[in-house]
């Protein structure tokens, strides 16, 4: 379904007591992967469908517009166009459908683990550098959780792999926030 460019979506539920849900809420964070391991674990599964959300009959041109200033028609377009980048919370297969309708990213690029990747890709392919000195691996930023500035040690290493992207699937807003404050 993901390929084709739906949106998947389960059902399920858990029988579960309010006080179990209660306690469990009380004593893990929401977002974290205990809770999430406690509460989806023994699901009864109930059914799968797919949505569809389709572009906006303009989307497609105003990315032309964006990336060369002008409509342009196919997959041929000026070296000069500016890098326009699509990060969503959707599956990677999905999110690369949409691009390639969108006009974001063509057929190539849809193939290249550079241009294409998950929110973990790319936190893993910009968050680490090689310490020559110590020949031990650092994490390449720290973000100031007060302000939310970003903070790269190398930003060349942030550099290489945001020439390259199009598309980051199953985002999170720290990815959204480490591509954006990157780019500045």
């Amino acid at each position: 379904m993901a390929c084709l460019g739906l949106v998947c979506v389960s059902y399920g539920y858990k029988e579960m007591s309010l006080n179990d849900l209660q306690i469990l809420m009380k004593t893990n964070d929401a977002e974290s992967d205990t809770f999430k391991d406690k509460l989806l674990t023994d699901m009864n599964y109930l059914c799968s469908f797919g949505l569809t959300n389709e572009l906006r009959a303009h989307v497609k041109e105003d990315v032309s517009l964006i990336k060369y200033g002008k409509k342009i028609v196919g997959e041929k377009g000026d070296k000069n166009s500016v890098n326009v980048r699509m990060i969503s919370g959707d599956h990677l297969e999905t999110c690369i459908f949409v691009a390639k309708e969108a006009g974001i990213i063509n057929e190539k690029e849809a193939e290249s683990p550079q241009a294409v990747m998950t929110g973990k890709q790319f936190r893993d392919k910009i968050g680490w550098y090689k310490d020559t000195a110590t020949d031990q691996w650092k994490q390449n930023y720290t973000i100031k959780k007060d302000t939310n500035e970003v903070f790269f040690i190398k930003i060349n290493e942030f550099q290489k792999v945001a020439r390259h992207v199009r598309v980051i699937a199953r985002a999170t807003d720290e990815d959204k926030l480490l591509l954006v404050e990157g780019i500045k």
